[in-house]
């Protein structure tokens, strides 16, 4: 039977605060002429980085590639791709990562130890003794038995 400290000591319950971690916004800026984005060549971007803020703009010629070589102030069959991304969100991402496999890890830990408790109290001493004591009262009962029948038959 447990004691009242055993299961005092059982229901312990263990509680950690997750603070989301405050990220100062970043920007950025491009300011591009339009003669020096019509200019621009093939596979070129203009870009910029503040902090963990980026962008990149880039222009794709479509249609007639000669024409476009002939005329590169021409803007049409031109595409212009703005992209722009921050980090911020990728450190975030990788901090949630990291502490959901240290919390799987730290998870397997106490698997393997509550496991490994039980099969502790299974095979305690206590246990041994009560088997032991029951197999002395088997082979006692089994003496005494045997004794009853022989005195019976003569």
């Amino acid at each position: 039977m447990a004691s009242a400290s055993d299961s005092s000591a059982r229901s312990q319950v263990v509680r950690r605060v997750m603070v989301k971690e405050a990220v100062k916004a970043d920007s950025t800026r491009l300011r591009i002429p339009l003669d020096s984005l019509l200019m621009l060549p093939a596979g070129a971007s203009y870009t910029a980085r503040s902090g963990r803020a980026h962008a990149s703009v880039t222009v794709k010629r479509t249609g007639n590639v000669a024409a476009a070589k002939q005329q590169p102030t021409e803007p049409s069959g031109m595409t212009v791709y703005v992209e722009t991304g921050c980090d911020s969100l990728e450190r975030q991402c990788a901090y949630y990562e990291q502490e959901n496999e240290r919390l799987s890890v730290a998870n397997s830990h106490l698997t393997a130890t509550v496991s490994t408790k039980k099969k502790e109290e299974k095979t305690s001493p206590r246990v041994w003794v009560e088997l032991l004591a029951t197999f002395i009262a088997g082979l006692l009962l089994g003496g005494i038995i045997t004794t009853i029948l022989i005195q019976k038959k003569r």
